[in-house]
């Protein structure tokens, strides 16, 4: 028994829905073997919420952007104008314990990044944030805020947002020097 399917003319096979973004999951790892095999124990105090800003400049949006905050096993798509070829995405914390040669870890650092794409997230630009603790978890610094600037033309007008993240912790604000 043999089957056939007949298609009307125009009509067309429907699309797989497309893959879900990437936004990751929460993840800790050491830059190397444990001291002594075993494995340190991650201070919770250094899981701090991140925050992210939404702000579309030209044309100026209607409501004032806020700040939202993302606990740190979260992950997200950002609220960006539905009418736009961009979407973004917070990922979960990143933790890395650097392994110390006398000391189980010698400190942590935190990174969180935002992503966007204007393809599904076939491909994506990233930016990232980090904050650095002592092998405590007592804060030693954060990164500067770091953005995106996305552009976009939407009904033949251009339109430019900015998408800013930032560790909610105040901690001091390590700049690049100039050396």
């Amino acid at each position: 028994m043999t089957a056939a399917v007949v298609l009307s003319p125009g009509c067309k096979p429907k699309a797989p829905p497309p893959p879900p973004p990437p936004i990751g999951a929460f993840e800790m790892k050491l830059d190397g073997p444990p001291t002594g095999g075993k494995m340190p124990v991650m201070p919770e105090s250094i899981l701090k919420p991140y925050r992210v800003w939404v702000n579309q400049e030209e044309p100026r949006q209607k409501k004032n952007p806020q700040w939202a905050s993302f606990a740190p096993k979260e992950g997200a798509m950002l609220d960006l104008a539905a009418d736009g070829k961009w979407r973004c995405l917070v990922t979960p914390a990143h933790v890395l314990g650097r392994i110390g040669e006398h000391s189980p870890v010698r400190d942590w650092t935190v990174s969180r990044s935002v992503r966007c794409s204007t393809d599904g997230f076939s491909t994506f630009l990233e930016t990232t944030a980090r904050s650095g603790y002592d092998e405590t978890g007592a804060p030693l610094r954060n990164d500067p805020p770091a953005s995106v600037h996305l552009n976009d033309v939407v009904g033949g007008k251009p339109r430019r947002t900015v998408v800013v993240i930032t560790a909610d912790a105040q901690l001091p604000v390590v700049r690049p020097s100039d050396d």
